[in-house]
């Protein structure tokens, strides 16, 4: 994994280099648990990445949410992609996500390359999802 004193100076390079949507903030946040990259686009959604200290090697996406009136056009595969590319940037083996078995979302999580990884399928509750990343160290 990259140094998390390199964090913040990513997150800033990121949001020059590959944004995905122009009006994108990336914020980047020391936590006692790790890192949190907030990320929030005007009337789109927001997604946030977590690099716990625990889980050398793993990225981990919470509130991937895209508002009701722009669903449907593309912007929850950007989200994802987005993402993907600032865990690879931080040297992520993988990225996860922890999923409602009951909800849609779950089946759009494993047609994107997600795989099953923890939990009970069978359970209410979270399953935990994963999926391998191409980082270049």
């Amino acid at each position: 994994m990259l140094d998390p004193q390199n964090y913040s100076i990513v997150a800033i390079g990121m949001v020059q280099s590959i944004r995905t949507f122009s009006d994108c903030d990336i914020l980047p946040q020391k936590w006692n648990w790790g890192w949190k990259f907030y990320c929030y686009i005007p009337r789109i959604g927001q997604v946030h990445l977590n690099i716990p200290s625990d889980q050398p090697g793993v990225a981990v996406i919470s509130d991937l949410v895209v508002h009701k009136y722009a669903r449907g056009k593309g912007y929850g595969r950007r989200l994802l992609s987005l993402c993907e590319k600032l865990a690879n940037l931080l040297e992520a083996d993988a990225l996860g996500i922890w999923a409602d078995p009951g909800d849609w979302p779950i089946d759009w999580y494993r047609r994107s390359g997600f795989k099953n990884r923890g939990g009970n399928p069978e359970a209410t509750q979270d399953l935990y999802l994963e999926k391998p990343l191409k980082t270049q160290k």
